[in-house]
């Protein structure tokens, strides 16, 4: 009777010792640097095409060791993104300015910032920046084709090719012509430039 109750006590203390290794385990292992962001995307909503956007990403070392930012990369030319300083003390913040230019861009668009750091926790965050870019009204030239060959040409030989140009813009669309020497025909007419294309119409031009 007493063995056995000599061996449960054995694994009552056994027990006991596991159960207060487990929590004191945290109490004596350190955090490390551990990076923390008060946002990790921004969404700029509806921009007009051409502006230029700017967004501050805070991020603050919520860790016990300095953190260290190894990389910050964006995936795009369009954007640029400026660190405040690479080492950032525990407690302390540190702050990610973006530009994003938004030249050339129409619709949804998403872009990235890759930040690399020491946090052994998430060496890598990916912070998104994203806007629906509104293009003004405009007109846009589109052509049935860009290249005609014509094969061997003698001199002083007339050269005839036709092709048809498209406005798929929506505002009109005006031609004109730096060529002195050719003539231009539409609809068995000479054109007279510039020749305008109304939103949405075609023109066959010889």
């Amino acid at each position: 009777m007493n063995r056995l109750l000599s061996e449960k006590n054995r694994i009552s203390l056994v027990l006991i010792l596991v159960c207060l290794l487990l929590s004191a385990g945290p109490i004596f292992a350190g955090k490390g640097p551990k990076i923390k962001f008060r946002e990790e995307s921004k969404d700029f909503g509806k921009m007009k095409q051409g502006k230029v956007l700017t967004h501050i990403f805070v991020f603050k070392n919520e860790g016990d060791e300095t953190l260290v930012i190894k990389k910050v990369k964006t995936s795009c030319g369009c954007t640029a993104a400026l660190l405040s300083k690479k080492e950032i003390a525990p407690g302390a913040e540190g702050e990610i300015k973006l530009t994003y230019n938004t030249k050339g861009f129409s619709g949804k668009n998403t872009k990235y910032i890759d930040v690399e750091s020491n946090d052994p926790a998430q060496p890598r965050k990916r912070l998104t920046v994203s806007a629906e870019i509104e293009v003004p009204p405009r007109p846009r030239i589109f052509l049935d084709r860009y290249a005609i060959d014509l094969g061997l040409v003698l001199e002083n030989e007339e050269i005839q090719a036709r092709t048809k140009i498209k406005n798929r813009g929506e505002l009109e669309l005006r031609v004109t012509c730096t060529h002195k020497r050719a003539s231009f025909f539409s609809d068995g007419k000479k054109i007279t430039f510039p020749l305008k294309i109304a939103a949405g119409k075609e023109a066959e031009v010889e």
